[in-house]
Parts: C-alpha cells; sequence; structure tokens
C-alpha cells in the first residue's frame, strides 16, 4: 500500500502540540519542520507525476518541482500557490536540518512550516478535483 504523505504532516503536528514529550523540544520542533515540508514535497511530487513530472529521484527535484508547478500549462493560481508555499517551506526546512543557531524561534518555525504545508494540500485538494 502506497504511504500516505500527509500522515508527516499529521506526525509533524503532533510533535508541535507536544515538543517536550518526544523532546528535546528544539530538536522536536526542527523535526517537525522537515516533517511538514516533505509531507507537502512529496505530495506536490505525487501530483506532478499524474502530471507529466519526471521525477529524478535526485536533490534537484526539490527545485524542479517548483519550476514545474509554477510553469507548467495551463497556468492555474493554484499551481503557483504550490510552487511559493514548496518554496518557503524548503528554506524553513533547511535552516531546520542545517543551521545551528536559528534565526528565529523554532516553535514559530514549526508553527509556519505546517500552516504552508497545510497550504500546499489545500491546493492540490482543489487541483485534484
Amino acid at each position: 500500500m502506497a504511504f500516505n504523505w500527509k500522515d508527516f504532516l499529521t506526525f509533524a503536528e503532533n510533535i508541535k502540540a507536544a515538543p517536550d514529550k518526544p523532546g528535546p523540544q528544539e530538536a522536536a520542533l526542527r523535526s517537525a519542520v522537515s516533517r511538514a515540508y516533505y509531507a507537502a514535497f512529496r505530495a506536490a511530487m505525487e501530483l506532478g507525476i499524474q502530471n507529466g513530472f519526471i521525477a529524478t529521484r535526485l536533490g534537484d527535484d526539490h527545485n524542479k518541482i517548483r519550476e514545474h508547478f509554477r510553469n507548467s500549462e495551463p497556468k492555474h493560481q493554484k499551481k503557483l500557490d504550490i510552487s511559493v508555499q514548496l518554496g518557503r517551506l524548503h528554506d524553513l526546512r533547511r535552516q531546520a536540518d542545517y543551521e545551528n543557531i536559528l534565526k528565529q524561534k523554532p516553535e514559530n518555525m514549526a508553527y509556519y512550516a505546517i500552516s504552508m504545508a497545510k497550504k500546499v494540500f489545500k491546493c492540490i485538494d482543489e487541483l485534484s478535483k
């Protein structure tokens, strides 16, 4: 059975709700950011593949899927929204996974990442109708 990528978003929400439970708190919140990104990224990849995107399974896919939604025909605001939100999420995910010192509070990053991922899923749902 295929993995439901939205489960990563649910997992991120659960971490954010009680970051001390899996703990340590900052590690948990950074992980929530990462999981929110990957939930949105992989769901967008699945929709993109259904619509002609050819995944390479390499690091370039993170940029190329955004380009796909930004440039695909016919133009649609929801496609542009997916591209923009994925770009913002990708930036947050890179910070959470690679930076020693964060520019903002981890709880704020998790909140923003989860909100953006939800927007991506909403756009995907609307485009899939």
